[in-house]
């Protein structure tokens, strides 16, 4: 879209829960609905203090799995990774621990190992549609488009209630040039009441692809207004007595 080099955001998904997979259980004895609202409410820090406590009474690949996401968020992608790997070491069948080390490993930009480790979430039973998600940012990655626009149909088609499927596509279409469906797409997603700037700024480069240059600008200005300084070098650039 942009750049060639641009890749979708991993960060769209933060909130994303994936569900134990396999044998992979929390003790009954031990309470997580601390950690659970802490994680609701991105506390990151405090969650892995509550985590580093019940790890040390009692190790369980769920809480592994769970300390590794806040890991993830919290940007120590190596203390993820670790303990992704602690939860799937004590229960290699555990889905979820796959998908969020995919997730981890497409944060550090490793697409192919984010792409086995989506495929040993479903060989270990995991269904969840958000793999579709993970395995078509993995694509996007690797600029296999065409694999990418596939996946992210399927996500659309399985789940067209969540705008983030409609942003994925969009992106991966105005990437490939077709700015008509980027727009559609990212209409979509909006509509849907996705949230942040970067949807407003890959509609708005779409809308100056296809010299829609009144909706770019509106587009631009919006993304700016929340916080995005490449929308707002646009809007400088291109705006300047835009009706």
């Amino acid at each position: 879209m942009s750049t060639r080099s641009r890749i979708i955001r991993v960060s769209l998904l933060c909130a994303l829960v994936f569900p134990d997979s396999g044998s992979a259980q929390t003790p009954a004895a031990i309470n997580t609905a601390r950690v659970d609202s802490l994680l609701d409410a991105e506390q990151w820090a405090q969650a892995i203090a509550e985590l580093d406590k019940q790890l040390a009474a009692a190790p369980s690949p769920a809480l592994f799995s769970l300390r590794a996401r806040a890991h993830r968020e919290r940007g120590d992608l190596a203390k993820s990774r670790s303990d992704y790997d602690a939860a799937l070491k004590l229960d290699d069948k555990f889905g979820g621990a796959y998908a969020g080390r995919a997730a981890t490993r497409l944060r550090s930009g490793d697409a192919v190992g984010a792409l086995d480790d989506v495929a040993k979430a479903r060989r270990a039973g995991l269904a969840a549609p958000a793999l579709l998600l993970l395995e078509g940012m993995a694509n996007g990655q690797r600029d296999n488009e065409s694999a990418a626009m596939t996946v992210f149909t399927r996500y659309v088609e399985a789940a067209p209630d969540d705008p983030i499927g409609w942003y994925y596509r969009g992106y991966t279409h105005g990437r490939a040039g077709r700015h008509v469906d980027a727009v559609k797409d990212l209409t979509r997603a909006i509509a849907l009441k996705m949230g942040g700037a970067e949807v407003y700024r890959y509609r708005a480069i779409s809308n100056l692809a296809l010299e829609r240059t009144a909706e770019a600008c509106a587009d631009g200005a919006e993304a700016a207004k929340r916080g995005d300084d490449e929308a707002a070098q646009l809007v400088q650039q291109y705006c300047k007595g835009a009706n």
